[in-house]
């Protein structure tokens, strides 16, 4: 009861301003109960009758037990239960004339009710379960789409259902159109981007807006219309097709195109002549230990070969290679390894001097020069620094700027490798 005098049933949860409304706006009124005719009405502050609930009333009233309750469907009812040969409590009275009240079914759900005294929840069409197992809680968009954004817009039909509302007009209407056909209301809601659904009823095209409460269908809304957009749904061969092609195709281009060009990249500096006599060294630096006899010079014999040590070939993982064959030991501290070395041709621009004069690489160069960079990237010691799969490809195919690690570019004498 409101201090109005209104009698009013209303969903708090939804801010609802009332589903079920007495009307009697007057001060002090009551609602009564009366013991010897088992009635009920409101009165005024006189004691007038003003309202009168309940309808008939099973006699002689002193047989019977009564009861008045708000159902679980949020329904305001009297009922009447024999003292002595009684089945159950039979209802004697109730506000709303139908089971499908206060948005029973949730939010985008539907109430249908086909004998007027039991009701069963569905949701809307386009629209799925919260709870597949509990309905009534509820239902949610199988497909969300922006109805006011292209190419979106188009891409849903108008599903007609028969016999089908959703009351409370003056709640619930986002616009109205009068004095059109079924066809002009399903315009009319294609037309507008804001709306969900529209119901057609005495040639009225009341648009809906959200959400979307108290759908129905039932004895109350014959002969009305509900009108509901619903997504296109892409067929299964699409969406198996799409997935393959977007996401495992595409997952296994870029793993595989990283993969080789990594590769490709190592094993251009790994086979080269050069490195590779480094690497020769570094794997027999302990021949004798396994039973390998290589020839053995003396000191004098080795600087006469190599003219005074005058020509060095470059620097492996402990020593130099001095031309043809001399080997000086040195301390780590000095010693360059093979990714250094081809960082020493880069800061020098002569990477070419890795490959040699190889025709097929040297035909390509600025791809060559863009792998190497990346190889040193991926075999960079520092985890953290080492790019992820999608860099890789952006900068194998040209979309990312390949710069010098941050760890090696102390060693090279500039700045930036342009």
């Amino acid at each position: 009861m409101q201090y109005d005098g209104n009698l009013v049933l209303s969903a708090y949860h939804f801010s609802d301003p009332g589903y079920w409304y007495t009307g009697t706006l007057t001060t002090n009124v009551s609602l009564v109960f009366n013991n010897y005719t088992a009635s009920m009405y409101l009165v005024n502050s006189t004691g007038n009758n003003i309202y009168t609930l309940t309808g008939n009333v099973s006699t002689p009233v002193e047989d019977y037990y009564y009861r008045a309750t708000i159902n679980d469907h949020g329904n305001f009812q009297q009922l009447a239960y024999h003292k002595s040969n009684s089945s159950g409590w039979t209802r004697l009275w109730r506000a709303i004339d139908e089971p499908c009240v206060n948005a029973i079914c949730g939010v985008n759900g539907m109430c249908f009710s086909q004998n007027n005294e039991t009701s069963t929840c569905r949701c809307i069409p386009g629209y799925i379960p919260l709870d597949p197992n509990h309905v009534s809680k509820g239902c949610r968009p199988e497909t969300v789409v922006n109805y006011c954004a292209d190419p979106s817009m188009k891409n849903f039909t108008i599903e007609v259902i028969d016999d089908a509302d959703f009351p409370f007009e003056s709640f619930a209407d986002l616009a109205r159109v009068k004095d059109v056909d079924l066809e002009g209301c399903k315009k009319a809601l294609m037309d507008d981007c804001d709306s969900l659904a529209a119901s057609l009823v005495d040639s009225r095209c009341i648009k809906k807006r959200m959400p979307l409460l108290n759908a129905r269908k039932s004895f109350s809304t014959k002969g009305r219309q509900a009108l509901v957009k619903v997504p296109m749904k892409s067929s299964p061969e699409h969406k198996k097709k799409n997935d393959f092609d977007v996401r495992v195709f595409l997952r296994i281009s870029v793993i595989v195109t990283a993969t080789l060009a990594f590769c490709f990249g190592v094993s251009s500096i790994y086979y080269h002549p050069a490195p590779r006599s480094f690497i020769r060294r570094r794997r027999y630096s302990n021949a004798n230990s396994i039973g390998i006899n290589f020839q053995e010079f003396k000191y004098m014999e080795l600087q006469k070969a190599t003219n005074g040590f005058s020509k060095a070939l470059g620097r492996g993982s402990s020593a130099k290679v001095y031309n043809p064959n001399r080997v000086e030991e040195e301390s780590e501290e000095e010693d360059l390894v093979l990714s250094d070395w081809v960082i020493s041709c880069m800061a020098a621009g002569k990477l070419e001097t890795v490959v040699g004069h190889d025709p097929e690489v040297l035909s390509d160069f600025e791809r060559f020069e863009r792998m190497a960079l990346v190889g040193l990237w991926c075999i960079h010691p520092d985890a953290m620094f080492r790019p992820s799969m999608k860099k890789v490809t952006q900068m194998l195919e040209g979309t990312l700027e390949i710069g010098i690690p941050p760890s090696l570019s102390d060693q090279m004498s500039v700045s930036n490798y342009q």
